[in-house]
């Protein structure tokens, strides 16, 4: 019986890893399409085009039409975006005259790439002389709220139109600016500094301090809360370019690596704006508590690694790592999402009066991965202390204890009793009630991410 239990859970871990590594190696030989295929769309004046030889940099194309006339040039250029590569189409003219834009690869959300689409963001370009600095909120209108979409764009549009503006029409461009640190990532580092000085004082008086802090800083001033998706551009390999983006590689790498060092989830408790912005609605709003029993837990966390295989499946597929992004970070800091992220948001903000941190406990797929990574180091020194401790105690300045079931290891929780519908008090049916519709609603989310691409 041992051994059959032992078979079947490792074959339900098997066979969704081989499926995402499967998953990884489809998508990048899908969803790619030639520089060459665009150019059509480009310029369907263009009948040929051929590629400028002897200049290092981006790809770029000489084209004539039907006549043999030349028409002008196309430059496949490409920066960072929000949520990774961003690349674009460039048409210059022969007098120096940008005539058109096209996006051709983006891991942009979706509700905001589709907002930036949408305000005719691509059609300020056009008119541009090659050698202008397309800086969003100088010479381009920028639109508010995409901030590092906007950017991206015009740091591509940029970089390509120099480049066929100095070498092929002998224009004078600006020097390209050095990489330095911004005040997002000094701020980070502060952050990270707070959190590591207040954890090894064992001040957790500190901790709602450090949660306001981030919950302004990470939260409303940057919304740049760490999520599915950003995770999901590290094993897809849709990154950022480090010298564009630094942020992302502080925030996600210097997350993920503190936590396999300490061995604790540190984001959670300490710098997660949406947990703070929960924790907050629960100590304010909450009229009644409620926490749920330990087998009850034990399917939500069941259920959560399914959901977020599913999203990671999905954004593999499609080769857009945002779309794994169900979280409502965007909607609560930003105002933007799609349908499924609005409901979600109300639905937290309703049961999370009741319920402390009910999106972390239930659904959370940064938590639920964070956690893993915490257990890694102390299921590494089990490997050579087997007779050592299974579980570990609670510690308060990392957990709150109405948040210490979720994060027993395997062994413990596989011994859970199922949950019988028959056998549940009232509130229990009322919670698993809830969870499904959580469950409903990250799946309506999904589908729209999916969908808007």
């Amino acid at each position: 019986m041992n051994h059959e239990r032992f078979s079947i859970r490792h074959i339900t871990i098997i066979i969704p890893v081989v499926l995402i590594l499967a998953a990884i190696v489809y998508q990048q030989f899908v969803n790619k399409q030639e520089t060459v295929a665009f150019i059509q769309h480009l310029e369907p004046a263009a009948s040929r085009c051929e590629p400028i030889a002897g200049v290092s940099g981006y790809p770029a194309y000489k084209l004539w039409d039907k006549d043999d006339t030349i028409l002008g040039y196309a430059v496949a250029a490409g920066a960072s975006g929000y949520g990774g590569p961003l690349g674009v189409l460039v048409y210059l003219g022969i007098d120096g005259i940008l005539k058109n834009v096209i996006i051709t690869e983006n891991c942009e959300t979706p509700a905001y790439f589709n907002r930036v689409l949408n305000e005719g963001y691509l059609d300020k370009f056009i008119g541009k002389q090659a050698h202008d600095p397309f800086e969003p909120g100088q010479d381009i209108d920028a639109v508010s709220g995409a901030t590092y979409t906007v950017k991206g764009i015009a740091q591509a549009v940029r970089k390509g139109s120099w480049q066929v503006g100095k070498h092929e029409l002998g224009l004078q461009v600006p020097a390209g600016t050095r990489f330095s640190l911004g005040w997002q990532e000094l701020g980070l580092i502060i952050l990270y500094g707070l959190v590591f000085i207040a954890v090894s004082c064992r001040c957790h008086t500190l901790r709602p301090w450090v949660l306001a802090i981030s919950l302004l800083f990470l939260g409303f001033f940057l919304n740049s809360a760490l999520s599915l998706a950003n995770l999901t551009s590290l094993i897809s390999g849709n990154l950022p370019d480090p010298l564009e983006r630094p942020f992302w590689y502080f925030l996600t790498l210097g997350v993920l690596i503190l936590t396999l060092l300490w061995g604790r989830n540190f984001y959670c408790a300490w710098l997660c704006p949406f947990g703070g912005l929960q924790e907050g609605i629960y100590k304010v709003l909450g009229f009644m508590k409620f926490n749920p029993s330990s087998p009850m837990m034990a399917l939500a966390r069941k259920i959560r690694w399914g959901i977020l295989w599913a999203a990671v499946m999905a954004a593999l597929i499609f080769n857009n790592p945002s779309i794994a992004s169900y979280e409502p970070f965007a909607v609560s800091f930003g105002g933007q999402g799609n349908l499924g992220h609005w409901l979600t948001l109300c639905l937290v903000l309703i049961t999370g009066t009741f319920i402390y941190r009910v999106w972390c406990r239930l659904v959370c797929p940064v938590g639920t991965v964070l956690n893993f990574l915490a257990s890694v180091k102390r299921r590494t020194r089990m490997l050579f202390r087997p007779n050592g401790p299974v579980s570990r105690p609670v510690d308060s300045v990392f957990e709150h204890p109405l948040t210490c079931a979720e994060v027993i290891c395997s062994e413990c929780g596989a011994g859970q009793a199922r949950v019988r519908w028959a056998d549940l008090p009232g509130k229990e049916k009322v919670f698993l009630g809830i969870l499904v519709v959580y469950v409903l609603s990250i799946i309506i989310t999904l589908s729209l991410n999916i969908l808007s691409i």
